[in-house]
């Protein structure tokens, strides 16, 4: 059982007994850590020191909603809102089934170096017939990080060529249920793509595959004014009415965005158990509005962070979605005390583990947890004088300060650099797809 040591760090633990820890130390046995401290520490039977002299060591960010699967559209169609920039720039995009090995490779790249340990991949495509989200899963795990992989899909309407029958849906995600039983760090979960394209059969066949095989549900609820609109022109129900209808409520249920929300929502939400995941960077790059997440947290529900998309947000940096979910709710409340970096920091790690079923295992540096660990440096310019750690990362860090990064156990970022990839390769093949893609589409 390999064993590594990681010393003289700043540990920002998100552990309430023992918040914050300087002259830090962490021992990982294997995948966990089992002793956590200050001062000296043990060092019998280490087979690895790392030192963290001048750096804030964190758990690993979760990055609790993404779209790796729509990486190559970066950038495009930007300046729009949520269903134009879809149908105008993204849906179009002639993505074939060697795309998404490397849209996942480079979407590892930039969330391992951005600290982000464990990502939702909220993965759709046009080619399920191909067994491209077995391929996608399969790319995921090798890469290091760690993955709840969530297969989307619709059974009665969306864009063309991104509709499956209800009984497709069903065998296709038990089968790959089945494939990915046994990896390390991967998990498979489910979910109607958008609340207004699916049957409700099919949220009920969401759950019931939940049940039976403890998958999470991953569902995209009230982003913006018409999914409301769209869903309650189908069922006469707002969209959190319409779930609680179907029972696609529960601990076992992420709630993505949450934006448009009545007080019966709220209550709904809340009273199910259910999390919620906010995504701020990209509700204000698509105009989408503003999650109530301060009444959500009032209310006793759990709230997670995602940065969305890499084609939404055009970033993959956590630190960067901590900052911008505490000044949006700052300045739309007119209270600086609203969301603090202590808030923030727990719903880039601590929060986003129960929404994946890890409440008790993942998200804090405490003996006991899964050993994934971000080291940054803090040895630049901009986290210079450090009176607040925890100030310090939510408002003057960025995503390029990560030094090195443990998932499982395993160093998957050294120095800088993804330890599981050839970064060069992958970027110069993702140019030539997207090239190739946008060139066939027109877009």
């Amino acid at each position: 059982m390999p064993r590594t040591l990681i010393r003289g760090g700043t540990l920002l633990t998100a552990d309430d007994a023992r918040p914050v820890l300087h002259d830090g130390y962490l021992l990982v046995a294997d995948d966990t850590i089992v002793d956590v401290g200050s001062g000296t520490p043990p060092t019998d039977g280490v087979d690895e020191v790392l030192d963290a002299s001048g750096m804030l060591v964190t758990p690993g960010f979760i990055n609790a909603h993404t779209y790796l699967c729509m990486i190559l559209g970066r950038n495009l169609g930007t300046d729009r809102s949520l269903l134009h920039w879809l149908s105008e720039a993204q849906v179009p995009l002639a993505l074939e089934p060697e795309d998404y090995e490397v849209s996942m490779e480079l979407g590892a790249i930039e969330n391992l170096k951005a600290g982000n340990t464990t990502i939702c991949e909220v993965f759709f495509s046009p080619h399920y017939d191909q067994e491209v989200d077995a391929l996608a899963a399969r790319v995921l795990d090798r890469t290091g990080i760690r993955t709840v992989f969530f297969r989307c899909a619709n059974d009665e309407s969306f864009f063309e060529g991104f509709v499956e029958r209800r009984d497709e849906i069903v065998v296709r995600s038990e089968r790959l249920i089945a494939e990915v039983e046994n990896a390390e760090r991967t998990a498979i979960g489910v979910g109607p793509l958008v609340p207004w394209g699916s049957s409700a059969g099919s949220f009920r066949d969401a759950v019931e595959i939940s049940r039976r095989h403890g998958a999470r549900i991953h569902l995209h609820t009230a982003e913006t004014p018409e999914y409301n609109a769209l869903v309650r022109e189908r069922t006469g129900m707002s969209n959190v009415e319409m779930l609680a209808d179907v029972g696609a409520l529960g601990d076992a249920v992420m709630l993505n965005h949450c934006v448009h929300l009545s007080e019966q929502d709220i209550a709904l939400i809340a009273d199910s158990g259910s999390h919620v995941i906010h995504d701020p960077t990209s509700n204000m790059i698509l105009a989408s509005g503003v999650s109530p997440v301060p009444r959500l947290r009032e209310a006793g529900i759990n709230v997670g962070l995602a940065c969305d998309g890499p084609a939404c947000n055009n970033a993959q940096d956590m630190i960067e979605a901590m900052k911008d979910a505490a000044l949006l709710h700052k300045v739309t409340s007119g209270e600086a005390e609203t969301l603090a970096a202590q808030d923030v920091f727990l719903m880039a790690t601590r929060n986003g583990a129960p929404s994946i079923g890890l409440g008790s295992g993942l998200g804090a540096l405490a003996e006991g947890h899964l050993a994934d660990i971000v080291m940054l440096d803090a040895q630049t310019p901009h986290l210079t004088p450090m009176h607040d750690p925890l100030a310090a990362l939510a408002y003057s860090a960025r995503g390029a300060d990560v030094h090195t990064v443990l998932v499982n156990g395993r160093v998957v970022v050294r120095q800088g650099e993804v330890t599981t990839l050839d970064e060069p390769a992958i970027r110069a093949r993702a140019n030539e797809r997207a090239a190739r893609a946008r060139s066939i589409s027109g877009v």
